[in-house]
């Protein structure tokens, strides 16, 4: 881990937050914003499951909860399609057009 400045703790990518998730909820343990906090926590570290986690604090709503559930995933997927697109591609055949498919269909029913 990297000290960032004062005293946060910025985790080094490739690291897992489990750790920084349970300290985040015993400094906000006292606080009355602790729902509010995992949902930052959930953005900040791209950690969905804190959304989850966050939608059990009456401080937020579901939909604060899903919102954040979504955006996070979101981001994920994109970030996965373009590091997929980056791969050199095999050459596949192209789908076939439905239309055709159901005419070789009738055809092999004659």
């Amino acid at each position: 881990r990297e000290k960032g400045p004062g005293t946060a703790v910025k985790t080094v990518p490739g690291e897992d937050g489990a750790a920084d998730a349970i300290g985040f909820l015993e400094r906000c343990r006292v606080g009355g914003s602790t729902g509010w906090g995992l949902l930052r926590h959930a953005l900040l570290h791209r950690k969905a499951r804190l959304a989850v986690v966050a939608s059990a604090f009456s401080d937020v709503t579901l939909l604060q909860c899903m919102a954040v559930w979504l955006t996070v995933n979101a981001e994920r997927m994109k970030q996965a399609s373009s590091e997929m697109s980056e791969l050199p591609s095999t050459a596949q055949p192209p789908a076939p057009n439905p239309s055709e498919v159901a005419r070789q269909i009738a055809d092999l029913c004659r």
